[in-house]
């Protein structure tokens, strides 16, 4: 275990990274160590990356980020499997009118890079008391502290949307983001994606109430709404306390309700 520099434990937070870099990462790497890692010295940083290999940066990324360990996935490979007609069932039950396009990325390679990730992790999870997953393109503005953890539930961030679950980043003990990150092995279970979801009222430390259409047999027009309903089935509770001044780079940072 890693001593401040009063001679007392450092805790240790794990932050995975998982998908695309995108065209910032430099930047957004160093937003991170600036407002993150710097701003909350009591705490010990380790960083596990993964990649897709049809990016020509990951090098330079390795050195401006240098991680514990890293994995790169085979995009073309992943690619045929998941439109090969093995997967055909997941975007007939997943969405019909979803486009195809954005069920392969933005549901099945998305999550499966993330349960990648996480396996890559998995033997080093024991080692940290927290796991922070966060995204390349994600930039912090301003100075960040974590605020208290609690042991059984996922912090996210308390944006305003259309939506209850933000997906961008998270972070909580082994156990809540263990779960997020396994999304994938819901995801691709016919009994997952047929089951009827009803109405439920979300609490008011979510920052607002959803009420979900009772008997709808394909409630997911969304990612955020399968993380959400995998947490759920799994018994994570998540909590939208993170009230960061950070969002994807080059976007309009969305507003909470007051």
């Amino acid at each position: 275990m890693p001593l401040g520099l009063c001679g007392e434990e450092v805790k240790k937070i794990a932050v995975l990274y998982a998908g695309l870099l995108r065209e910032n990462y430099r930047d957004c790497f160093e937003s991170f160590k600036k407002n993150v890692e710097q701003q909350n010295p009591e705490y010990h940083f380790d960083y596990f990356l993964c990649f897709w290999n049809c990016e020509t940066t990951i090098d330079d990324a390795i050195k401006i980020q240098p991680p514990r360990c890293s994995n790169i996935l085979d995009y073309e490979d992943e690619k045929t499997k998941f439109l090969s007609d093995t997967f055909k069932y997941v975007f007939g039950l997943l969405s019909p009118n979803e486009s195809k396009s954005r069920i392969l990325n933005s549901f099945l390679m998305q999550m499966y890079a993330l349960k990648s990730c996480w396996g890559m992790f998995s033997k080093y999870k024991y080692e940290y008391d927290y796991v922070f997953k966060n995204r390349y393109d994600f930039l912090y503005r301003k100075s960040i502290q974590i605020p208290p953890l609690s042991r059984d539930s996922l912090h996210i961030l308390r944006k305003q949307q259309t939506y209850v679950f933000v997906d961008n980043v998270c972070i909580g003990t082994r156990k809540p983001v263990e779960t997020y990150m396994n999304t994938y092995d819901s995801l691709i279970d016919r009994r997952f994606l047929t089951k009827k979801v009803n109405a439920r009222h979300m609490p008011p430390e979510y920052g607002f109430t959803i009420m979900r259409t009772k008997n709808f047999e394909i409630p997911y027009t969304s990612p955020e709404r399968v993380f959400e309903e995998h947490l759920f089935n799994n018994n994570i509770n998540f909590i939208k306390d993170l009230d960061w001044d950070a969002w994807m780079y080059g976007r309009q940072m969305p507003l909470r309700k007051k």
